[in-house]
């Protein structure tokens, strides 16, 4: 039997751009399954995935302890953050400040976490962190000019490495209202015997993080 006329090239491009077409479509149907809603001309609005919202993490722009028997001083230029449990009046806490990252669009905060990282170790003791309610300055805070502080505070056990507190909920409240930072304070201050922890500050090496999650 005698072979058949061959295709034309015609013929064999008009498949190969069939072909085309079909992986073209295949990959567009895939990329849309990431989204959660598309735009259109009728008004509805866009919204990334969960998978486009993600974690960042913000080192302290701010930080300084605080000295309840050096009322009037202040140290922010100090390497190290303190935070101690001491009676007559020798109590000593710490405040950080974040700039808090603008979360993507469509997403919003999921969890949040403080983390210092510690220099010198009193284990066991119970910190916690409370949401600042007023502003201050890293060069000018002075146990006398501290902020307000209260609400539920974040608790953490202190020991060695990063020391990591859940501060969700006072995350959340700051992108809703003001973000005055973090206090951080014994959750018994006076103590007898004293216990004191130290802390890295933006200062010094490992400075403090907040890990912020959207989703």
């Amino acid at each position: 039997m005698a072979p058949g006329p061959r295709p034309s090239w015609i013929t064999v491009l008009a498949a190969l751009l069939v072909a085309w077409a079909g992986v073209v479509t295949a990959a567009l149907q895939t990329t849309g399954a990431t989204f959660s809603r598309t735009t259109s001309n009728a008004g509805n609005s866009f919204r990334a995935a969960p998978s486009f919202c993600g974690t960042t993490t913000v080192t302290a722009d701010a930080d300084t302890a605080i000295r309840e028997q050096q009322p009037s001083s202040n140290f922010g230029t100090a390497t190290t953050l303190e935070v101690r449990s001491q009676n007559n009046g020798r109590n000593r806490r710490s405040l950080l400040n974040f700039t808090l990252p603008a979360a993507p669009p469509g997403c919003a905060v999921v969890s949040a976490t403080l983390r210092l990282f510690t220099v010198t170790l009193d284990a066991g003791d119970v910190y916690q962190a409370y949401a600042a309610g007023g502003a201050w300055t890293e060069g000018a805070v002075t146990w006398n000019t501290q902020p307000p502080f209260g609400g539920t505070p974040a608790t953490a056990t202190t020991a060695a490495g990063w020391v990591s507190w859940t501060v969700t909920a006072q995350v959340t409240g700051m992108y809703a209202g003001s973000n005055n930072g973090f206090v951080v304070k014994d959750q018994t201050e006076g103590g007898t015997p004293p216990a004191m922890n130290t802390y890295a500050s933006r200062e010094g090496t490992n400075p403090p993080q907040l890990v912020i999650t959207f989703g």
